[in-house]
């Protein structure tokens, strides 16, 4: 069943997509890593 969108892709019953609060994070035991590459290095 396909759901009504707005021309950015947004639904708007549900407002998504989203920003994630680091309270759902936490609530789902859910950890980001930010890893930031240097220039020139192999990985």
């Amino acid at each position: 069943m396909p759901f009504p969108k707005t021309q950015s892709a947004t639904d708007m019953m549900t407002q998504a997509p989203s920003e994630v609060t680091p309270r759902q994070l936490k609530e789902l035991h859910i950890k980001t890593d930010v890893v930031v590459k240097k220039p020139g290095s192999a990985n």
